[in-house]
């Protein structure tokens, strides 16, 4: 009754094969118009209602379990997602390099003095403040407390105050 498995993915449809033709010439020439069926098509068509609407109802009933099944393996995803980025965190290369290291970038995310003087004898009305605490080295103290060591430990990033 019910039609052979996918060749290629194994799934069955719930379509009884002798639902799956299209419609037929006769309903379709019934629907252009406003005649009635013959006593023997309206009675097939009453048969095909019957069960028909069964399958409907069975129809419903698969498309809430996939419903389920695709939240479930929704979930499901997520979860392994969340434990990969968690894993590509933990693996970060930063988390690899020495305190050494870190003062050296620290040290080039603050301006040097001579170009800082510079930029406000040609610009003395430059909004830079070395206060301001959107701006390094107090953002690199905020990431984390090994930055936030490393960063205070680091007098050269503090040397400049405008």
């Amino acid at each position: 009754m019910f039609a052979d498995p996918c060749a290629s993915c194994g799934a069955h449809s719930f379509v009884p094969t002798e639902r799956q033709s299209n419609r037929t010439a006769r309903v379709a020439t019934l629907l252009k118009g406003n005649n009635a069926p013959h006593d023997t098509e309206r009675a097939q068509l009453r048969t095909f209602l019957d069960g028909a609407q069964g399958d409907l109802a069975e129809y419903d009933d698969k498309m809430e379990l996939l419903l389920k099944d695709m939240n479930d393996l929704r979930e499901e995803r997520d979860k392994l997602h969340s434990h990969i980025e968690d894993a590509q965190t933990v693996l970060h290369p930063i988390r690899t390099l020495s305190d050494d290291i870190l003062h050296e970038i620290f040290a080039h995310c603050v301006p040097e003095w001579g170009a800082l003087e510079q930029k406000l004898l040609n610009e003395p009305d430059s909004a830079y403040s070395s206060l301001n605490s959107s701006t390094a080295p107090w953002t690199l103290s905020q990431v984390c407390s090994g930055w936030r060591r490393v960063a205070l430990s680091a007098p050269r990033l503090w040397s400049t105050i405008i």
